[in-house]
Protein backbone atom coordinates (compact mmCIF):
# COMPACT_ATOMS: atom_id res chain seq x y z
CA UNK A 1 0.00 0.00 0.00
CA UNK A 2 2.97 2.11 0.72
CA UNK A 3 3.87 2.25 -2.79
CA UNK A 4 0.65 2.59 -4.55
CA UNK A 5 0.31 5.93 -2.22
CA UNK A 6 3.83 7.09 -3.18
CA UNK A 7 3.03 6.31 -6.93
CA UNK A 8 -0.44 8.08 -6.82
CA UNK A 9 1.16 11.47 -5.02
CA UNK A 10 4.19 11.56 -7.18
CA UNK A 11 2.13 11.28 -10.25
CA UNK A 12 -0.13 14.60 -9.40
CA UNK A 13 -3.34 12.42 -9.78
CA UNK A 14 -4.79 13.13 -6.61
CA UNK A 15 -3.56 15.19 -3.58
CA UNK A 16 -3.40 13.74 -0.26
CA UNK A 17 -6.61 15.57 0.96
CA UNK A 18 -8.11 13.64 -1.53
CA UNK A 19 -7.06 9.73 0.01
CA UNK A 20 -9.06 8.50 2.60
CA UNK A 21 -7.29 5.30 4.44
CA UNK A 22 -8.63 3.47 6.87
CA UNK A 23 -7.18 0.30 9.15
CA UNK A 24 -8.17 -1.55 12.25
CA UNK A 25 -5.34 -0.40 13.29
CA UNK A 26 -3.50 2.80 14.62
CA UNK A 27 -0.15 0.98 13.73
CA UNK A 28 -1.01 0.49 10.29
CA UNK A 29 -2.76 3.82 9.91
CA UNK A 30 0.93 5.47 11.66
CA UNK A 31 2.46 4.09 8.31
CA UNK A 32 0.09 6.25 5.63
CA UNK A 33 -0.09 9.20 7.91
CA UNK A 34 3.59 9.94 6.78
CA UNK A 35 1.72 10.45 3.15
CA UNK A 36 -0.50 13.41 4.58
CA UNK A 37 -3.36 11.77 3.64
CA UNK A 38 -6.59 11.56 6.02
CA UNK A 39 -6.92 8.40 8.18
CA UNK A 40 -9.55 6.49 10.06
CA UNK A 41 -10.27 3.72 12.07
CA UNK A 42 -13.93 2.68 10.41
CA UNK A 43 -13.15 0.72 6.80
CA UNK A 44 -17.48 1.50 6.19
CA UNK A 45 -16.96 4.81 6.83
CA UNK A 46 -14.11 5.09 4.49
CA UNK A 47 -16.25 3.29 1.49
CA UNK A 48 -19.38 5.07 2.04
CA UNK A 49 -17.83 8.23 1.63
CA UNK A 50 -15.26 7.19 -1.35
CA UNK A 51 -16.00 6.43 -5.23
CA UNK A 52 -13.20 4.04 -5.78
CA UNK A 53 -11.89 1.67 -2.69
CA UNK A 54 -8.70 0.00 -3.12
CA UNK A 55 -8.14 -2.98 -0.76
CA UNK A 56 -4.37 -3.20 -0.25
CA UNK A 57 -5.11 -6.08 2.41
CA UNK A 58 -3.92 -9.70 2.71
CA UNK A 59 -5.54 -12.64 0.90
CA UNK A 60 -6.07 -14.05 4.28
CA UNK A 61 -8.25 -11.10 5.56
CA UNK A 62 -10.59 -10.84 2.43
CA UNK A 63 -13.94 -12.64 3.71
CA UNK A 64 -13.89 -10.78 6.96
CA UNK A 65 -12.95 -7.05 5.10
CA UNK A 66 -15.42 -7.76 2.51
CA UNK A 67 -17.98 -8.65 5.12
CA UNK A 68 -17.90 -5.21 6.93
CA UNK A 69 -17.90 -3.01 3.60
CA UNK A 70 -20.29 -5.28 1.98
CA UNK A 71 -23.34 -2.46 3.23
CA UNK A 72 -21.67 0.38 2.20
CA UNK A 73 -20.89 -0.44 -1.28
CA UNK A 74 -22.84 1.47 -3.95
CA UNK A 75 -24.13 1.31 -7.83
CA UNK A 76 -21.06 3.96 -7.65
CA UNK A 77 -18.51 2.27 -5.82
CA UNK A 78 -15.34 0.57 -7.82
CA UNK A 79 -13.45 -1.84 -5.58
CA UNK A 80 -9.71 -2.11 -6.91
CA UNK A 81 -7.96 -5.67 -5.25
CA UNK A 82 -4.08 -5.73 -5.32
CA UNK A 83 -3.63 -8.52 -3.12
CA UNK A 84 -2.44 -11.54 -4.97
CA UNK A 85 -4.39 -15.00 -5.30
CA UNK A 86 -7.20 -13.22 -4.72
CA UNK A 87 -9.73 -13.83 -7.64
CA UNK A 88 -12.46 -11.35 -8.67
CA UNK A 89 -15.38 -13.59 -8.65
CA UNK A 90 -14.19 -14.73 -4.91
CA UNK A 91 -14.76 -10.80 -4.05
CA UNK A 92 -17.95 -10.18 -6.36
CA UNK A 93 -19.97 -13.17 -4.56
CA UNK A 94 -19.32 -11.51 -1.33
CA UNK A 95 -20.50 -8.22 -2.49
CA UNK A 96 -23.40 -7.07 -3.86
CA UNK A 97 -24.72 -7.97 -7.36
CA UNK A 98 -23.80 -4.69 -8.96
CA UNK A 99 -20.57 -4.04 -7.24
CA UNK A 100 -17.58 -3.08 -9.52
CA UNK A 101 -14.40 -5.29 -9.32
CA UNK A 102 -10.93 -4.12 -10.63
CA UNK A 103 -7.74 -6.60 -9.80
CA UNK A 104 -4.70 -4.76 -10.36
CA UNK A 105 -1.30 -6.68 -9.39
CA UNK A 106 1.31 -4.25 -8.30
CA UNK A 107 5.07 -3.81 -7.24
CA UNK A 108 7.65 -1.72 -6.64
CA UNK A 109 7.36 -0.18 -9.81
CA UNK A 110 4.47 1.44 -9.57
CA UNK A 111 6.14 4.10 -7.09
CA UNK A 112 8.46 5.46 -9.99
CA UNK A 113 5.08 5.25 -12.53
CA UNK A 114 6.81 2.77 -14.82
CA UNK A 115 4.10 0.24 -14.56
CA UNK A 116 1.04 -0.71 -16.69
CA UNK A 117 -2.04 -2.81 -14.91
CA UNK A 118 -4.11 -4.40 -17.57
CA UNK A 119 -8.49 -4.01 -17.29
CA UNK A 120 -10.49 -6.70 -19.16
Amino acid sequence: SQALMKGLLSSGAVTPSRIYASSRTEVSLQKLKVFGVNTCLDNLWTVKNSNITVLAVKPITFPKILAEISPAIGPNNVIVSVAAGVTIDSIQNRLPHHAKVVRAMLNTAVQIRDVAICYS
